[in-house]
């Protein structure tokens, strides 16, 4: 049985909670935290982008933000990572 404990670390999603309506996974939470970025800089991003184009990995799209990029899986809603 799989249970958060045993789930592979890449799969856990951080306890943070949801921003601009996407979960935020724990990859994400730890490059915020890395480059200092806010949930404000984050949400911003997404809900005000500069400009928008197609990820690099297959449904997900990246927000262009004014202190942020943020890349979104468009399918299950996850923030992956923040720029």
């Amino acid at each position: 049985m799989v249970t958060p404990a045993t789930m592979p670390r890449t799969r856990r999603t951080a306890q943070a909670g949801f921003i601009a309506g996407n979960r935020l996974t724990r990859h994400a939470m730890e490059r915020m935290l890395e480059r200092g970025l806010t949930v404000a800089d984050v949400e911003d991003a997404i809900v005000n982008p500069v400009s928008t184009q197609p990820g690099n990995k297959p449904n997900t799209t990246k927000f262009f933000g004014v202190n942020a990029d943020v890349v979104v899986d468009y399918l299950t809603n996850d923030i992956l990572t923040a720029i």
